[in-house]
């Protein structure tokens, strides 16, 4: 009967920590789950305001049409002189 009792003991404090594991592991999912809702929610708030801002810039005209740039014939010489 000794026996079937410390199998019993032995079998209710694996069961005990098991427990336990399961209630850690399932505490770090739940809260990696929400780490990762705040952080779904912070990009998601975040793109929303740099959409706000291009489409205000949009409508006040920004950025202006593209002109074609001068070309600089001593843009080249000077680069090459800066490198050496």
């Amino acid at each position: 009967m000794s026996d079937v009792a410390g199998a019993q003991r032995q079998l209710d404090l694996v069961m005990r920590e098991h427990a336990e594991r399961m209630e850690l592991v399932t505490k770090h999912r739940d809260d990696a789950l929400a780490e990762a809702e705040r952080a779904a929610k912070e990009i998601t708030e975040h793109v929303s305001r740099v959409v706000e801002r291009i489409q205000d810039r949009r409508d006040t005209g920004w950025p202006p049409p593209s002109r074609p740039r001068p070309v600089d014939d001593d843009e080249d010489f000077s680069t090459q002189t800066w490198l050496r």
